[in-house]
C-alpha cells in the first residue's frame, strides 16, 4: 500500500477490511484465470500488521495464498485442486497494478479519492 493509504486504512479498520477483500478477490480471480477454472474458488490466510521494524505505525498485508484455486472435476463430479499456471515477473507486475487500480476505485466509491483522504 502507499504511505498515504497506509495511513487512511490504519485509522479506518473497516476500509481496510474492504481493501482486503478486494486485494483477496482480484488475486483469486487471477489465478483462477491461470489455473484454467473460472469458476474455482482461492484460499488464504491473511494477518495484519500494524507497525514496522521500527515500531512505527504502518499498516500492511501479509497473506499466504495457496498456489491454485479449488473446483469440481467435470468427469468425476469431486472437488479437486486445481495449480494455476507458474507467473512471470511481468504477470507479478501486471497483477499489482490491477490490484491498485481495483483497491483505489474500491476507496472512490467510498469518498476516499486521491484527492479526498
Amino acid at each position: 500500500m502507499p504511505w498515504r493509504r497506509r495511513w487512511l486504512l490504519a485509522r479506518r479498520p473497516d476500509l481496510a477490511r474492504g481493501v482486503l477483500g478486494e486485494l483477496l478477490r482480484t488475486v483469486f480471480a487471477w489465478q483462477a484465470e491461470r489455473a484454467g477454472r473460472p469458476a474455482g474458488d482461492g484460499g488464504a490466510v491473511t494477518v495484519k500488521q500494524r507497525f514496522g521494524s521500527a515500531l512505527n505505525l504502518n499498516l500492511h498485508f501479509h497473506a499466504l495464498v495457496l498456489d491454485g484455486v479449488y473446483d469440481h472435476c467435470p468427469k468425476s463430479g469431486q472437488l479437486r485442486f486445481w495449480r494455476s499456471a507458474d507467473a512471470t515477473t511481468e504477470d507479478v507486475e501486471s497483477l499489482v497494478e490491477e490490484v491498485a487500480a481495483r483497491v483505489e476505485s474500491w476507496l472512490e466509491r467510498r469518498g476516499f479519492g486521491a484527492g479526498g483522504e
